[in-house]
């Protein structure tokens, strides 16, 4: 059995869609004995989901660890509305909520088939990489996190 790749899509038969969606499949290693999504295993699926949406947008995490700046997580929040099983398919949709001079919100939504099945929440903050202070983001970031930005 082949297993399926990841695989992304920026909406594009929306126009003026900000959602990112990112698709994968449930792995053994994502779940507990019961073969139900360690509840752990929500942030990886959404850090993937962030990951891939960074590198399609020119920051990829090879390009990231050479900067002056880190991007850190400042804070992450989870909620589980219905189970996810071992080879579900899972959509994720990502979009920015806040965007500031030096953070911004993630928020993803996961379903499959359709159906909610959870949603996260993570702050990222760009740091100096010596000083650990917060500095402003590059401004090639945020125009990239702009395009994304849903007004709540």
């Amino acid at each position: 059995m082949v297993a399926s790749q990841p695989t992304c899509e920026n909406n594009e038969k929306k126009p003026n869609n900000p959602v990112f969606r990112h698709q994968l499949s449930v792995r053994l290693y994502d779940t507990d004995a019961a073969g139900v999504l360690y509840f752990g295993s929500q942030f990886r699926l959404a850090h993937d989901a962030f990951e891939t949406f960074m590198a399609q947008h020119g920051f990829p995490i090879s390009i990231m660890m050479t900067e002056p700046y880190l991007l850190v997580v400042r804070h992450a929040q989870s909620d589980y509305t219905a189970p996810v099983m071992l080879g579900d398919t899972v959509d994720i949709d990502l979009y920015i909520e806040r965007l500031g001079r030096t953070s911004f919100t993630c928020n993803y939504t996961l379903q499959v088939n359709d159906m909610p099945v959870g949603k996260a929440k993570t702050v990222h903050v760009t740091i100096d990489r010596k000083t650990r202070n917060a500095v402003a983001m590059p401004g090639e970031m945020r125009a990239a996190l702009q395009l994304h930005k849903v007004d709540q």
